[in-house]
């Protein structure tokens, strides 16, 4: 079995399934595998791996909401991949990194969104370039979407608009718009994350350009709360999201949105429904936002 598919067995055997000391511990163990055998063998794939594992553990850490931890691992992930010549490593490790240093504090709104700006112009140039294009590609998808939040968290509406705008340009996600295109629902496949992402992208939207209307509407296409008057369950989209990364934000900005169109208890219990999710997956962040709200009330 090779690293990428070890790391993988991994993440559906114990990430998926809330164990995360026992993923974080693997990681390690196979961390120092790697690392002996770099010891004996000082090359290029070796240093490779080690990014990549170390990315791995950095994430690991990241979702149990160990920022700190995961600041020193995407650091010396970043380190590996520079050993390694793995450029286009280095520039999604630079975006992760600052993701992590957001997260504690480190860095203001403004840097990280520059900074991540920064990282999607030069994975855009490896991409014209032809070099580890399927890489880049998923890559270019999450990195456009995490502009459009970082824009819309700074109320930055005209690079919100434009984000917005790029990512439905994107094909992967104007193939996964068009029902006829996606898999049965109930199928977790990773078409169903790009298509949230729009749908998201487009109710938050809303909710910057104070359509508190149209933003429930395409909130009730898919977070679990009661939103009929505006809008209905997309059969498209899967019914749980616990595992989705931040989607407490999602509830975040429901809440905001029903507190707006003047339904302050209904806005409570969305910010309830966000109170309610897994610590992990990096919802802590958004749900200390939500507890500042309801303290505001």
């Amino acid at each position: 079995m090779n690293l990428k598919d070890e790391t993988n067995q991994i993440r559906r055997t114990y990430i998926q399934n809330r164990d995360f000391d026992k993923a974080f511990q693997l990681l390690l163990n196979i961390k120092k595998c790697h690392l002996d055998e770099a010891k004996q063998n000082d090359t290029i794939p070796e240093y490779q791996n080690l990014g990549f594992l170390d990315y791995e553990i950095a994430n690991s850490e990241f979702t149990r909401n160990n920022f700190d931890e995961a600041v020193q691992y995407y650091k010396s992930s970043n380190d590996y991949f520079k050993q390694a010549e793995d450029w286009v490593g280095v520039a999604v490790g630079d975006y992760m990194l600052a993701y992590a240093e957001y997260y504690t504090g480190k860095i203001e709104l403004q840097e990280v969104y520059d900074i991540t700006k920064g990282s999607l112009s030069k994975l855009s140039q490896f991409l014209s370039d032809g070099v580890e294009s399927g890489r880049c590609e998923r890559w270019i998808v999450n990195i456009i979407i995490q502009c459009f939040y970082y824009a819309a968290q700074g109320n930055f509406l005209e690079d919100a608009q434009e984000w917005h705008d790029k990512l439905a340009d994107l094909e992967i996600v104007r193939l996964n718009n068009n029902a006829d295109e996606l898999e049965p629902p109930g199928t977790t496949c990773q078409n169903y994350i790009y298509f949230r992402m729009h749908i998201a992208s487009k109710a938050i939207l809303s909710y910057l350009l104070k359509d508190y209307d149209a933003s429930l509407g395409y909130f009730a296409e898919y977070l679990d709360l009661n939103l009929s008057e505006w809008g209905s369950r997309n059969p498209y989209v899967p019914m749980s999201f616990d595992d989705i990364v931040e989607i407490t934000r999602d509830y975040w900005y429901a809440g905001r949105a029903l507190k707006e169109a003047g339904f302050k208890e209904r806005a409570i219990t969305a910010w309830n429904k966000g109170l309610s999710l897994p610590v992990e997956y990096s919802n802590l962040y958004y749900q200390n936002k939500i507890r500042q709200e309801l303290e505001r009330l």
